[in-house]
């Protein structure tokens, strides 16, 4: 029903975490590198559909088993540590996103 909640991240997001950990982290400790700003699937696409400029069609289906409701990384150790703060927030993502593939779209179009 688009209620499912995830906290993505990324990418420039993941990669400072990364970095950041191979100078901070503590030997033999496990840390989580994830977006802190958790949102809606359906959140999720109706910014989708306004940064492309369509109405999105949307088709729910059944529940895919074992999928989770929530899902969010706890990131309160890699702060600690090492300052891991996600920096990009989902909607500058997402549009970040969509003008990558926008991009790279146009870079395959064909030459005439």
């Amino acid at each position: 029903d688009g209620s499912r909640t995830r906290t993505n991240t990324y990418i420039a997001d993941a990669v400072r975490g990364t970095l950041a950990a191979l100078e901070g982290a503590r030997d033999g400790e496990t840390y989580n590198i994830g977006g802190s700003e958790p949102i809606s699937v359906a959140k999720a696409v109706e910014m989708l559909g306004e940064l492309v400029g369509v109405e999105p069609i949307i088709e729910y289906g059944p529940d895919r088993i074992g999928d989770q409701v929530h899902t969010s990384a706890v990131i309160t150790k890699a702060h600690a540590d090492f300052g891991y703060q996600p920096q990009v927030h989902p909607r500058e993502g997402l549009a970040l996103q969509v003008a990558w593939q926008r991009e790279l779209a146009n870079e395959l179009q064909p030459v005439s």
